[in-house]
């Protein structure tokens, strides 16, 4: 049998050479642990997804109801109307569903035969892919849900006929639609306005481009005025010309010429190619077209001033214009401002008129008018741009509105505010105290409804990301056009848990495994060595997650087990330079549009930390102390124990040294596995390594000399001493 013992060895000589080419790095780096997103535990998720909704009183018991429109449960593919009744406890009751039909036959609807009932084998469903709007108009002085969609007999290639419908309750928890009126043209939008000034709505429909059938660019857009006569509604035509119709849009409603009665303002292209602003009236009980070549219109706002009506436009660039415009004659422009934005809200009436203008998610100004727009000495509000904001209008998300738009009942026990950019403005009279409008969620992602519940303590809410977790195109409710058609989430939220900021400042902090803080920067530095980045991120199911890093993203929703893991950065390759990385930036969503985002700079870090080791002073001490410095937040080892390093890296470690020389291995390492190694050998009672050899030589040299010197015998004759006693010859020998 061979011997064992050359194997042995072999196997030593193999272990240290493969240990001496490891790089001295260790397994795994401690993460770094985070704070969850607070939870929300007073939302309530609906059971199907919507694309719009109301809150309404339908039943007249002083609590308002939920209105939704949405994909039908029963019949996928089909437009479904439900409303929703809200306990004290916040629990959700729905009502049965109906499909969004119209009557196949429109003398049915002029005759009022549509109006009581039709037969079921004589409508067609609305498919969800059709634009579909829930919205309010006043009947018979009295505020009643309308639900309208464009619907698509079955033998027509393209959408043909707009049908509206009162949704009423059925006593309980029921409701029933009753069809009021049918356009017969596809409708673009619509607007409730009291033209005639009774206090009775009517609806302005845009009908769309009119086809000259030659080829031609349209020059002419339809529209149709509805007026309510008690049993249905009657129908107006009327035809604005010299209006190319690729876009025009009904922009707002109000009182612009003095006169009893509202108008409505549409703004388009004219047929030579310049901007157009077009006011539709009524007179008598017939339409009237008014046209007015005023340049450049993106946006227009109705005003009631102290000084009478007046419309506020904007070029979309840098120009926003006040108007005055009387009956049979041309705008005339009363105070320009050289600004950017476009107006935003409005705000009270005559002297307590104030206009919010800004972009979405930048700036935001609130004038006092007319002085402020005229630059006059007028004071105004400038709200800057919300740092919890600015993290998502730069990032990903930007491309995504943050929410501007009234909040529909105001906040408790005050009126309606308007949210921007993480603030709720109070419309308040004194101009000052908008300066002190209260700090507001940021609200990304999500649309107010509307206050349901007893006491209006829920807020309905509609989120505009699906269930498969990415973000739709978003119209804020300042921009008066329809429905998007995507179908979002509905959620209950408590108001009070809806209108509290962001915790932390809205400042995401996830956990992170694979990586260091950065002590050469901030707090949002990090250093990594050879190991994957991952973030982990705690927060309420359901929370929309979006990340970027190093050209790559993704997004994501936190599932029922309330965590995520994103990996922001792969494994560093041996060749990738020190000091390369990325930059991660990540921004959260919750349920309830309360919104979280990070933004982290992670760099390779590569560079073994500083050691320095002093050895003990005393050399004959069985007990003495290795003691050196390294970079803070270094570890260090002696022979495998931990030594205490302070803040500084100043770091101590007592030893025991024995009668023949011993090493001590001192190892420094760094968060990231980075390692600098220094060896100290000592030996006990007396390490003669220490000692001044030469010197201690010729000492040594002269002590011994002088010791033999002293030590040496006396070889000579020995001298006797005389005796006194003796005689002469005896001394003489």
């Amino acid at each position: 049998m061979p011997s064992v013992r050359p194997l042995r060895g072999l196997g030593c000589v193999v272990a240290i050479l493969v240990w001496l080419a490891m790089p001295f790095r260790v397994a795994a780096v401690d993460p770094i642990i985070g704070t969850p997103i607070p939870d929300e535990p007073l939302g309530t998720s609906m059971d199907l997804p919507a694309s719009g909704g109301i809150s309404f009183d339908l039943d007249g018991d002083g609590v308002r109801e939920l209105i939704t429109l949405g994909e039908a449960a029963d019949a996928r593919g089909l437009t479904g109307v439900r409303a929703w009744w809200v306990d004290a406890n916040g629990a959700a009751t729905q009502s049965n569903e109906i499909h969004v039909r119209r009557a196949a036959s429109v003398d049915e609807l002029l005759t009022g035969r549509g109006a009581a009932g039709i037969d079921r084998d004589e409508m067609i469903a609305v498919r969800t892919s059709e634009p579909s709007r829930l919205f309010t108009a006043r009947r018979g002085g009295e505020d009643v849900p309308l639900v309208a969609a464009i619907g698509t007999p079955s033998d027509a290639p393209v959408p043909c006929c707009l049908t509206i419908w009162q949704i009423v309750s059925a006593g309980g928890h029921a409701i029933e639609l009753r069809q009021v009126a049918d356009t017969r043209q596809l409708g673009q939008q619509l607007m409730p306005a009291d033209f005639d000034g009774d206090g009775t709505d009517e609806i302005f429909v845009n009908e769309g481009p009119i086809d000259p059938g030659d080829g031609q660019t349209p020059l002419t857009m339809e529209a149709s005025i509805l007026r309510w006569n008690g049993e249905r509604f009657t129908r107006r035509t009327l035809q604005i010309g010299s209006l190319a119709a690729c876009c025009p849009a009904p922009r707002d409603v109000g009182d612009t010429d003095g006169f009893p009665g509202e108008e409505v303002i549409v703004v388009g292209s004219d047929t030579d190619g310049s901007a157009a602003m077009v006011r539709v009236s009524v007179r008598d009980g017939e339409p009237v077209v008014e046209t007015a070549d005023i340049g450049q219109v993106d946006t227009a706002r109705v005003l009631d001033l102290a000084q009478g009506p007046g419309i506020v436009t904007s070029d979309g660039f840098s120009g926003m214009y006040l108007w005055s415009w009387a009956r049979d004659q041309q705008p005339v422009q009363e105070a320009t401002r050289i600004t950017g934005g476009a107006p935003l809200a409005v705000f009270g009436t005559g002297e307590r008129t104030r206009l919010m203008i800004g972009t979405p998610g930048s700036v935001a100004s609130i004038l006092v008018l007319p002085g402020d727009l005229g630059g006059g000495a007028g004071p105004s509000v400038i709200f800057g741009r919300d740092l919890r904001a600015g993290a998502f209008a730069g990032g990903e998300l930007g491309t995504q509105p943050l929410f501007s738009g009234l909040v529909p009942d105001g906040l408790p026990g005050m009126p309606d505010a308007f949210y921007y950019s993480g603030t709720i403005v109070q419309p308040v009279a004194d101009p000052d105290a908008l300066a002190d409008s209260t700090p507001g969620p940021l609200l990304i992602g999500v649309q107010p409804l509307g206050r349901v519940g007893p006491d209006g303590s829920w807020e309905a809410l509609l989120g505009n990301y699906t269930d498969q977790g990415f973000f739709q195109p978003f119209v804020p409710l300042y921009v008066d056009l329809q429905m998007v058609a995507a179908a979002g989430q509905l959620r209950l939220v408590g108001v009070g848990d809806l209108t509290s900021i962001e915790v932390n400042g809205g400042n995401l902090e996830p956990t992170f495994y694979g990586a260091a803080p950065d002590p050469e920067t901030s707090r949002y530095g990090l250093i990594v060595g050879d190991e994957a980045v991952v973030a982990e991120i705690h927060g309420p199911p359901g929370t929309t997650v979006n990340w970027q890093s190093r050209g790559t993203g993704g997004d994501d929703v936190i599932g029922p087990s309330g965590s995520i893991q994103l990996q922001l950065l792969e494994p560093a390759g041996p060749d990738a330079p020190n000091g390369s990385g990325a930059t991660a930036q990540i921004w959260a969503v919750t349920p309830g549009g309360h919104a979280y985002s990070g933004t982290w700079r992670i760099r390779v870090f590569r560079e073994p930390p500083d050691l320095s080791v002093a050895a003990p002073d005393g050399v004959i001490q069985l007990n003495q102390t290795i003691s050196g410095r390294t970079d803070p937040g270094v570890a260090v080892t002696v022979n495998g124990a931990p030594a205490f390093v302070d803040a500084r890296g100043s770091f101590s470690a007592p030893v025991t040294a024995g009668i023949l020389p011993t090493e001590f291995r001192v190892v420094a390492t760094d968060p990231v596995g980075n390692v600098s190694v220094r060896v100290v050998t000592l030996v006990w009672p007396l390490d003669y390594r220490k000692l001044p050899f030469v010197p201690l030589a010729v000492v040594i040299t002269i002590i011994a000399g002088a010791f033999l010197y002293l030590r040496k015998p006396d070889t000579g004759p020995r001298r006797q001493a005389p005796d006194d006693d003796a005689t002469f010859e005896e001394i003489g020998g």
